[in-house]
């Protein structure tokens, strides 16, 4: 499994470049707007990260390759995928992981779906299981999803997530709630809540575990090329009921995630 995703992540990283977007926007109407029209369909980061922090968990603890990637042929449709590959692979976790995302877009509102992929780092018979799709054995996870992108006066940005598809062994119809404001331009405030057990947000009951800040720095080498800096710390008040069947999740009330992507 490791090879297959280390060859996507090399393909993802292959075929993209970098975007950039026309700074002019329509007039807002009412809660909706249209975002700016991008120069090149493809926009692509590479970096690396301290962790690997999903929804308030820590899920890697360890130092790991981030790829994020986008491809929006036309306005109404986006294809996007998130790749994070560990840096030892042969220690027993959660921190690989690879999600993937198809949405169509009406003005600043995206609707779709998105394969959530973590891989367990255990040995198996064979190195595929990346595609397997059984609900006896998989370790995908797939959600509906609605992202709202707030515009600058609203500043408000909204996600519902209902995961419809996992291993049948996992409790079904959890959905993962987040909000954020955007205090300023590099900074931003959100808060995410689990409704339900949820193998998808590794926690064991409802509640909130996603409350913090992320902080972004841009640094600009020249035109075209930039390097994006991201500090994010999250509070966990459910952090007692984060599922640790595995010693790479931690169950910690505060966790902390640098990444750098270029």
């Amino acid at each position: 499994m490791k090879r297959v995703l280390l060859f996507l992540c090399m393909l993802t990283t292959g075929i993209v470049s970098i975007a950039q977007s026309d700074t002019s926007k329509t007039k807002p109407i009412g809660l909706f707007y249209k975002p700016a029209k991008k120069e090149s369909p493809f926009s692509a980061e590479f970096g690396l990260a301290t962790t690997n922090l999903w929804r308030g968990v820590d899920v890697g603890r360890q130092t790991c390759v981030r790829i994020e990637a986008e491809y929006e042929p036309v306005q109404w449709f986006t294809l996007s995928t998130n790749a994070t590959v560990v840096s030892n692979q042969y220690k027993i976790g959660y921190g690989n992981m690879y999600n993937t995302k198809a949405s169509f877009n009406y003005y600043n509102v995206r609707l779709g779906v998105q394969d959530v992929y973590f891989d367990n780092n255990m040995a198996t018979p064979n190195d595929t299981d990346f595609f397997d799709f059984d609900k006896a054995t998989t370790n995908h996870m797939i959600e509906a999803f609605l992202f709202y992108k707030g515009d600058a006066k609203s500043k408000i940005d909204f996600l519902a997530t209902y995961c419809f598809y996992q291993n049948e062994k996992y409790n079904k119809n959890s959905w993962y709630l987040e909000t954020a404001y955007q205090v300023a331009d590099n900074t931003q405030l959100f808060a995410g809540y689990v409704v339900g057990p949820s193998r998808v947000s590794f926690q064991n009951a409802n509640g909130f575990t996603n409350v913090g800040l992320h902080i972004k720095r841009t640094l600009d080498f020249s035109k075209n090329f930039s390097t994006v800096a991201k500090f994010t710390i999250a509070v966990n008040p459910s952090y007692r009921t984060v599922m640790t069947d595995n010693a790479t999740i931690a169950n910690r009330p505060v966790n902390m995630a640098l990444s750098v992507l270029f």
